[in-house]
């Protein structure tokens, strides 16, 4: 895509297959690199797995520890990951719903974690994504005032105080706040490299599906989410008031404390003041101190299957 024309396409398409491909050997399907998720522990999990995990250390199932390189470094850092099912099992709806969340989740947590508790200069809620399909509630707060400790209970307590406004906020504001991510996510490309990369990824993870009916490139996936936050199309929920319900048992389920199903890890990081507390809990269960740790860590777990969520079929979608 670009300044050309097909003839020059084709032009430039026949000095790869001289250049590059003639007499290259194809990579074999062992061979060729795929980006796997990991399905995180539960708190359960993690206790079965690590008899001696503590609470002291942590609330969540895992801690990756790690310090700052440089020797005047003394600001401390935690990034809390709570993930969410695999796309193919969030599908159009859930995956939606993620969109919403993590788009009302930064505000409330820039207002509460920096503008009223000034715990630091960077504060962050929002959701990321892996190359594996494995999405996440992200939060991050690098601070000089408080330990990871500290900062990872502050955002504990945010959680609880960001269920508390979804559950408080109007059916308008709902209704508003999704319109909003929708506009966000109709919203044409300025640049032909976005336009180039939004497209060549949907051609891409098409090329190992089983039916050709299913290789298709998805081009209309966005279109697709916008309609699942649109209130009042056939393909997404009737009314406002459905849509805060669903916001509110996704959160229950996957990203409050006390449930049974939250999958999580907490990063912490450590300024060079505080070396001696990192020090003390390396070796201690469920504590990743080091690459091998997190190497040794991934035996524990289950590896996500890669299947794109635009080819699962919708119980709730009439036009899937």
């Amino acid at each position: 895509m670009g300044n050309v024309n097909e003839t020059d396409a084709r032009e430039l398409m026949s000095v790869m297959e001289t250049r590059l491909l003639k007499d290259a050997r194809p990579l074999v399907d062992d061979e060729i690199p795929r980006f796997r998720s990991n399905r995180l522990p539960t708190k359960e999990e993690a206790n079965r797995w690590f008899p001696n995990r503590s609470d002291e250390v942590s609330a969540f199932p895992v801690v990756l520890n790690d310090i700052v390189v440089n020797t005047g470094e003394n600001n401390h850092a935690v990034e809390i990951l709570i993930q969410a099912p695999p796309d193919h099992e969030l599908g159009y709806v859930g995956i939606g719903l993620m969109e919403l969340l993590s788009h009302l989740a930064y505000p409330s947590a820039f207002n509460t974690l920096r503008t009223k508790e000034q715990l630091g200069y960077i504060v962050s809620a929002h959701q990321r994504k892996t190359a594996g399909d494995s999405r996440f509630l992200c939060i991050e707060v690098q601070s000089n005032a408080a330990l990871p400790a500290q900062l990872e209970s502050r955002c504990e307590a945010w959680l609880e105080t960001f269920r508390k406004e979804l559950e408080d906020m109007s059916e308008e504001r709902i209704e508003a706040e999704a319109s909003a991510v929708v506009s966000q996510l109709l919203e044409r490309d300025t640049k032909l490299s976005q336009e180039v990369g939004r497209a060549w990824g949907d051609i891409t993870r098409t090329g190992d599906l089983i039916g050709l009916e299913k290789r298709d490139p998805p081009f209309d996936r966005l279109q697709k989410l916008a309609k699942v936050l649109t209130v009042g199309d056939d393909f997404g929920p009737t009314t406002a008031k459905e849509v805060k319900a669903s916001l509110l048992e996704m959160f229950d389920r996957y990203f409050a404390k006390n449930s049974s199903e939250r999958r999580a890890i907490v990063n912490h990081v450590y300024g060079q003041r505080a070396r001696e507390i990192y020090e003390a809990q390396k070796g201690k269960d469920a504590v990743l101190s080091s690459y091998q740790d997190t190497q040794h860590f991934k035996q524990y777990l289950h590896t996500l299957p890669l299947i794109p969520y635009w080819i699962v079929k919708e119980a709730n979608s009439k036009d899937q």
